[in-house]
C-alpha cells in the first residue's frame, strides 16, 4: 500500500497482516470490497485461508470475500 493509502489507518505489525489491516479498514470506510485492489483483496483472502485465491480473478476474490 502506498503512504497515502496507509495514513489514518491503525497497522498492527508489519507485512502482509498490517496491510490485511489497512485493506480492511478502508473497505469499510469507502464503501466495500468492490473499492480495493486485487491485490489488497487476495491478501485479506490468504487472512480468511480461501483455497485457490492465487487463481481468482478480483470478482471471484470479491464474491469468496462476501
Amino acid at each position: 500500500l502506498g503512504d497515502d493509502e496507509v495514513r489514518g489507518s491503525r497497522l498492527i505489525g508489519v507485512g502482509t497482516y498490517a496491510a490485511v489491516v489497512a485493506s480492511s479498514e478502508r473497505a469499510a470506510e469507502t464503501g466495500g470490497l468492490d473499492t480495493l485492489t486485487r491485490v489488497e483483496l487476495h491478501g485479506l483472502a490468504e487472512d480468511r485461508g480461501i483455497p485457490d485465491r492465487a487463481t481468482m480473478t478480483r470478482q471471484a476474490l470479491i464474491a469468496a470475500l462476501s
